[in-house]
């Protein structure tokens, strides 16, 4: 508890007071008469909105709580209104006053920078946002870049473009003479490298296949590090050529990486700065997933840019106590043991952020224990995990709650051995089958109903076609393989796959014995049955 109580009195401390004082400042400037609601409440609230990754989190809880804790009054209505009145760089300075508290002294900072995107609402097209492709939502991005030594995030950038070299060209001057930023494939340009030489900014970008000029330096030498310069715009820019060879699963590849480092460090430092570019993609897991960043339901353009602010904000604070209690740490856990990341967060977002702004007693008590808290709150580092990347949102039909029916096939998604691709063409030989067999019996429905023929001969007429499609899938599957019929239809029913699972067609059909109403018959198609070895039941 002593060692905690130094970091608070050296470091916490002074963040909090200078937090303070800025947000006195802002106020007085924003609002220039005497307002029953601060800057300091507004963006405590928009802190709070924004620390769930769900709508359980809206303004009527946040109002809820407020008036619990007796931290101001407000209503709904008044908060959205003053938002309106505050343009979303005073969120922006507050990041800045952090991030000045945090990096005093630091000689150079290795930073990463990466994009992703967000989805809003279509009515957003009218402050310049584009159409996502099926014109049903608008697609924002969001550039991050990122200390990748100390996970701090360091600037967010929300761009009407997609264009990701165009967002980190405007970002550029916000960094300083010195910096390191490791950019992934697809961001190397002349005009990007442009840039960095005039900022004095060191880059080290990694080489798509389609950089050919830069690459064949690099093979025809046959070395793994070499000198070179690359002419843009009447400039002669020297650079650094590296290549090494890492093992993804797959057997070595070559990776080639090009620098304006060019008599600094040696290839490992490159290396090693570029395994640890992987550290932005998961802070934005925890943006997305831990707070709201893939849920701002704000409706208006600079709303959404003060709820981004406001998430990084939260993220810097907590990135900062976790660099702060990782040495606190049991030193038997350190190396496989980390802070709980999502715990801190939401530690920070719900109390501590309450305690520096509004606790006018003792602060240095109740945050030291939060953060002995957060200190023994650990989780194990799983060496050499490693997944597919997946997409996990759908690729066509949108929903602003995130959730749609369109979504990819499970089964096109994994890998494809030889064994899953034999059971694929037997998954579409029957999807084939049913189809047929279910336009046969809508067909027999249909004209059975024109008749007034009633409902129980009607699922007499239709077990014929039930037998006749179970023995054609029983027929064709036997074709296709040796294998037992018992051991298919037992593999095949645990695969989730579009098509086979569960589906339910509505028919409407005309019955004049019940006062001439439109009745439903809802036929069930059910995955294969291993119980009477057919491979479909119609009931």
């Amino acid at each position: 508890m002593n060692e905690i109580g130094k970091i608070y009195n050296k470091k916490i401390e002074p963040l909090i007071g200078k937090l303070n004082d800025k947000l006195d400042i802002l106020s007085k400037e924003i609002f220039s008469y005497k307002s029953a609601l601060t800057f300091k409440d507004i963006f405590y609230s928009t802190c709070q909105l924004i620390s769930s990754p769900n709508l359980h989190n809206g303004y009527a809880k946040i109002i809820k709580n407020v008036k619990k804790d007796k931290l101001f009054n407000a209503t709904r209505t008044a908060i959205i209104m003053k938002r309106t009145l505050v343009y979303h760089s005073f969120y922006d300075q507050m990041n800045e006053c952090a991030l000045e508290h945090i990096y005093e002294g630091v000689p150079y900072r290795l930073l990463a920078c990466d994009g992703t995107l967000f989805y809003l609402e279509e009515s957003f097209t009218k402050d310049g946002l584009n159409y996502s492709r099926n014109k049903s939502c608008c697609i924002v991005l969001v550039s991050a870049i990122h200390d990748i030594e100390r996970n701090i995030p360091i600037s967010y950038s929300v761009n009407e473009s997609r264009d990701e070299r165009e967002a980190l060209i405007k970002q550029l001057p916000g960094l300083k003479k010195g910096d390191i930023v490791v950019l992934d494939s697809g961001y190397y340009s002349g005009l990007l490298l442009h840039q960095f030489h005039l900022n004095k900014i060191d880059a080290i970008f990694r080489l798509g296949d389609s950089e050919t000029h830069l690459l064949n330096k690099i093979k025809k030498s046959k070395k793994c590090d070499i000198l070179s310069s690359v002419r843009l715009y009447g400039i002669d820019i020297p650079v650094r050529l590296l290549k090494y060879k890492i093992d993804l699963g797959k057997g070595l590849r070559n990776h080639y990486l090009l620098t304006t480092l060019v008599d600094k460090f040696d290839i490992n430092f490159f290396i090693q700065a570029y395994i640890k570019r992987w550290t932005i993609e998961t802070h934005f897991r925890y943006d997305k997933y831990v707070l709201a960043l893939l849920n701002i339901k704000s409706k208006s353009f600079n709303k959404v840019k003060q709820d981004v602010s406001a998430i990084q904000f939260i993220s810097i604070l907590s990135s900062y106590i976790e660099l702060l209690m990782t040495p606190r740490m049991n030193k038997c856990l350190i190396g496989n043991y980390k802070i709980n990341t999502s715990l801190c967060i939401d530690t920070v977002a719900s109390d501590i952020l309450k305690l520096m702004f509004y606790n006018k007693g003792n602060k240095r008590t109740p945050i030291m224990e939060l953060l002995k808290l957060i200190s023994e709150s650990t989780v194990q580092i799983k060496k050499g995990r490693s997944y597919d990347r997946i997409r996990k949102t759908p690729v066509g039909k949108w929903s602003i709650s995130g959730s749609t029916s369109n979504r990819r096939d499970p089964i096109k998604l994994r890998k494809k051995t030889k064994r899953k691709l034999k059971d694929e063409i037997i998954i579409e030989k029957i999807r084939a089958i049913k189809k047929k067999g279910r336009q046969i019996i809508k067909g027999t429905i249909k004209r059975n109903a024109k008749k007034d023929i009633p409902y129980e001969i009607q699922q007499q007429n239709i077990k014929p076609f039930e037998k006749e499609i179970n023995d054609t899938i029983k027929l064709e599957i036997g074709n296709m393989t040796n294998e037992p019929i018992k051991e298919i239809i037992k593999r095949l029913t645990k695969i989730k796959f579009k098509g086979i699972t569960k589906k339910k067609i509505s028919i409407k059909q005309n019955n004049k014995q019940n006062n001439k109403q439109n009745n439903k018959n809802i036929i069930f198609i059910n995955s294969l049955e291993k119980e009477n070895n057919s491979c479909m039941h119609i009931y």
